[in-house]
C-alpha cells in the first residue's frame, strides 16, 4: 500500500514533466519556421538569388498548386524576364532558384552566424522569403500585401560583428488603395528593392574576392537606386534609416575598392583614376 508521501510526490512530478514537453512543442521546427536545402539551387550560375516559398492566407491561393504557378511565373520574370540592373561578368553569372518548401519565420530568426556562412560559401547573394495576405473581393482580391524578409548574404556575413549594417532588411509592400494591380507580381515590378540588395551584395563579395572594378561598379549603382529611393520619398521610418545606412555602406565599399586596387599594383584599371573621397563620380540611370 503506497503512503500518503508517495502519492504526494507522484502528484507534484507530472507538473515537472510536462514543462520539458512544452519547451519541446514550443520550439519545435514547424513553429519557428523551415529551413530545409534548396535542391533547385545553381543550375550552373557562380551566384544564386534563393527564393523561399512564402506562407499564405486561404484568400490568396485556393491550393498549393495556385501558389507555384505563381512561383513559377516569379522565377520567371525575375530570372529570364527583366531588364538587371547590376552588372555581372561572364564567368559570374547571377541566377534565381525556387526554394519549394523552405519557410524561414518572418522574422529570419533561423539564419544564424552557421547558416550565413553555409549561404555565403555557397554563393547565395540574397534569400527572399514572406507572406502574402490579401481580402477576398467581388470574386477577386483586394488589399494585397506582402510582407517581405531579404537577406544580403555578403553584407550579414562582414558586418556580424559590428562595423556596418544588418544585411536583414524587411519590407511591406501593399496594393494602393482602390488600385487593382494583376497579382503578387506587380510588386517586384514596380520596386528597385531587389536590385539594389543584389548589386550591393554582388559588390561586396567581389570586394572580398579582390574583383575591384566589378565591386566598385556594383556597389555604385547600388548607392544610386537606394538614393533615387529616397529622394523619391516614398519610404518612411526605420526603413527610411536602414536604406540611408546601407547607401551609405555601399559609398565606403566602393571607396574601398578603389583604395585597395591602388595597393595592389599591376596593370593598371580604370579605379586608378578615381578619388576614394569620391567613389562613384559618374553616377546616372542605373
Amino acid at each position: 500500500m503506497k503512503s500518503p508521501n508517495d502519492i504526494r510526490r507522484r502528484r507534484t512530478s507530472a507538473p515537472r514533466l510536462l514543462l520539458p514537453l512544452l519547451l519541446v512543442l514550443f520550439w519545435s521546427p514547424a513553429l519557428r519556421g523551415e529551413i530545409i536545402d534548396c535542391f533547385r539551387a545553381g543550375d550552373g550560375r557562380s551566384y544564386t538569388v534563393y527564393l523561399d516559398e512564402p506562407s499564405y492566407a486561404e484568400p490568396v491561393f485556393s491550393s498549393d498548386g495556385q501558389l507555384q504557378i505563381f512561383m513559377d511565373r516569379l522565377w520567371f520574370f525575375l530570372d529570364q524576364d527583366r531588364e538587371r540592373r547590376w552588372i555581372e561578368s561572364s564567368d559570374l553569372p547571377v541566377g534565381f532558384a525556387l526554394c519549394q518548401g523552405r519557410k524561414p519565420s518572418l522574422d529570419g530568426r533561423e539564419f544564424d552566424a552557421q547558416l550565413v556562412d553555409l549561404l555565403y560559401n555557397k554563393g547565395v547573394l540574397v534569400e527572399i522569403w514572406g507572406t502574402l495576405d490579401a481580402r477576398a473581393a467581388n470574386g477577386g482580391l483586394s488589399d494585397r500585401q506582402a510582407h517581405i524578409g531579404y537577406l544580403l548574404v555578403p553584407v550579414e556575413f562582414v558586418t556580424r560583428a559590428g562595423g556596418g549594417p544588418s544585411g536583414k532588411f524587411f519590407v511591406r509592400y501593399s496594393e494602393t488603395p482602390g488600385g487593382e494591380a494583376e497579382d503578387f507580381l506587380e510588386f517586384f515590378r514596380n520596386t528597385t528593392d531587389l536590385d539594389a540588395f543584389v548589386a550591393v551584395s554582388l559588390g561586396v563579395k567581389a570586394l572580398r574576392a579582390g574583383d575591384f572594378p566589378l565591386a566598385q561598379g556594383n556597389l555604385c549603382r547600388a548607392r544610386l537606386m537606394l538614393e533615387q529611393q529616397l529622394q523619391r520619398g516614398q519610404v518612411a521610418g526605420q526603413r527610411k534609416a536602414r536604406l540611408r545606412e546601407l547607401a551609405a555602406y555601399a559609398g565606403e565599399a566602393a571607396a574601398e575598392a578603389i583604395r585597395s586596387a591602388r595597393q595592389q599594383g599591376g596593370d593598371p584599371t580604370s579605379l586608378d583614376l578615381l578619388d576614394p573621397a569620391q567613389p562613384c563620380p559618374r553616377e546616372g540611370t542605373p
